[in-house]
């Protein structure tokens, strides 16, 4: 207590009566052992020596001795000896509650204050590197998992993309640049290109290769065979009708194989798209990593804060004992007149609440680390959504595959279809070498059709034109252009 309250104010309370008591006998001698008394009791709350206490122990006997050799009635002296002792027995509790308390920072409660600040603190601290130590484990599994999947799936798609590729290429019998240019040279009509026969072609390439070559026999063939087909006669016009329905079916066989290859064209930019959302994936999975990074540096500035206030508290701590000591030390000297310990009360009172400020700032911090704790496994739950999503492009790649090879086996089916055509245009061009005359005009309509396309080998045909069938001619090949298929026609 302070002042009027407490041990002090008791203590405070005993010393008015006892000096009252004094003045009212008017005995210089009991006076002068009351001052003592108090200088006794003054040095000992200035110092917290313990000598004082025995000192005053002493002086307070004496005053004992002189009240019983002192002329004063017994209930007087008797009054005065429990006033007397009342005083010291405060004083006395005084003392001892000084040493519960700690009279030095290494005693007492004080000494229990210190020491549980310091193991709170070292107990933050070592928290503090506890977090931050796991903190750097988890993040860095966390990295060398998620790199290590990235790197299986990168890998997984070269893989597939390169099985991919290399069944087109074993589909195809070459590569798909020589295949599409065979095509195109058979689109333009251009028979004059240089094969090596030599090579053992496999799949599409093969039959691409044997089309060419079976296209230049039946070409050159009806080059050859032209001067004949006008000398037969009109019981082989079945035999014309069969090359017309052949020309019409090989010419949708080839728009079947014409749409076989932009379908597989279409699946190959399927799968270079799937690829390139599987390398948008791997960017957003850096970006989300580079985001916990950023969250455990935050972490750390929160652990950081959390020592910085428990210093404060510390700091604080240390403050408010030395300000009791100096208001206790105030309110002994002052006594009535202490005006200037309630300033240092308030000051107390202060600083106190400064240390609940720093508690609920702590709280607070705390608070936020879990929240940012929470953050990052919320970010390791995103991360795993785009890994899904590569899944999914993957299961993408397969069936595009699947639909390629089913592509193929097509190509596969259109191309015996024309391989089969051929033959039925040579036999019915066999039938029509032995014809009448009556199929001249339609020899000659059919050397002005092939004549589109371009052969190695030299032909001349016999055939005489007639000027009076020259105006025929061109409208019975115009006619045959309209009945066949438009993609016929713009080869």
């Amino acid at each position: 207590g302070f002042k009027d309250w407490g041990m002090v104010g008791e203590m405070r309370d005993a010393i008015h009566n006892v000096e009252n008591e004094i003045k009212m006998i008017d005995s210089p001698k009991l006076e002068a052992h009351m001052l003592m008394l108090r200088r006794h009791e003054k040095d000992y709350l200035l110092r917290r020596d313990l000598s004082y206490k025995d000192k005053f122990n002493k002086e307070h006997f004496a005053f004992e001795q002189s009240l019983n050799s002192n002329s004063l009635t017994t209930k007087k002296r008797k009054q005065l000896l429990n006033l007397l002792e009342s005083y010291k027995n405060t004083f006395f509790l005084l003392v001892e509650a000084d040493k519960k308390i700690g009279i030095s920072q290494n005693e007492g409660l004080t000494a229990t204050v210190n020491n549980l600040s310091q193991d709170a603190t070292t107990t933050v601290t070592n928290l503090n590197q506890l977090i931050s130590t796991k903190t750097d484990q988890y993040i860095n599994k966390t990295i060398s998992l998620l790199g290590l999947f990235i790197i299986i799936c990168t890998l997984t798609t070269i893989a597939i993309g390169v099985f991919i590729m290399q069944g087109i290429v074993g589909i195809m019998g070459g590569e798909p640049e020589e295949v599409a240019l065979i095509a195109k040279n058979i689109a333009k009509g251009n028979l004059k290109m240089d094969i090596d026969s030599s090579k053992n072609y496999k799949g599409m390439m093969k039959s691409v290769v044997t089309m060419t070559e079976r296209l230049t026999e039946i070409i050159t063939g009806i080059y050859q065979n032209a001067e004949h087909l006008a000398k037969t006669s009109n019981q082989y016009s079945d035999s014309s009708k069969k090359i017309s329905e052949g020309a019409y079916n090989q010419a949708t066989s080839i728009d079947e194989i014409a749409s076989v290859i932009e379908e597989i064209s279409q699946n190959i930019s399927q799968n270079t798209q799937n690829a390139k959302e599987t390398d948008k994936l791997a960017e957003n999975v850096i970006s989300e990593i580079n985001e916990v990074k950023i969250q455990t540096e935050k972490t750390l500035e929160t652990g950081k804060l959390i020592d910085e206030k428990v210093q404060v508290i510390h700091t604080i701590a240390n403050q408010t004992t030395i300000l009791a000591l100096n208001a206790a030390v105030e309110a002994a000297r002052a006594g009535k007149n202490g005006q200037g310990f309630h300033v240092i009360a308030e000051e107390v009172k202060r600083l106190a609440q400064i240390s609940k400020e720093a508690a609920k700032e702590i709280n607070q911090h705390t608070a936020n680390n879990t929240n940012q704790t929470k953050k990052m496994a919320q970010m390791v739950q995103n991360i795993l959504a785009p890994i899904d999503k590569t899944s999914g492009y993957i299961k993408n790649i397969t069936l595009s595959s699947e639909e390629m090879e089913a592509g193929t086996n097509q190509v596969n089916s259109s191309v015996n279809q024309l391989y089969n055509i051929s033959q039925e245009n040579a036999a019915a061009s066999q039938e029509m070498a032995a014809g009448s005359s009556e199929l001249g005009k339609q020899a000659h309509s059919l050397t002005e059709m092939v004549s589109y396309f371009k052969v190695n080998q030299k032909v001349s045909t016999n055939i005489k034109k007639k000027k009076k069938n020259k105006k025929k001619i061109k409208k019975v090949v115009k006619m045959w252009k309209k009945q066949n298929n438009p993609q016929l026609m713009r080869v």
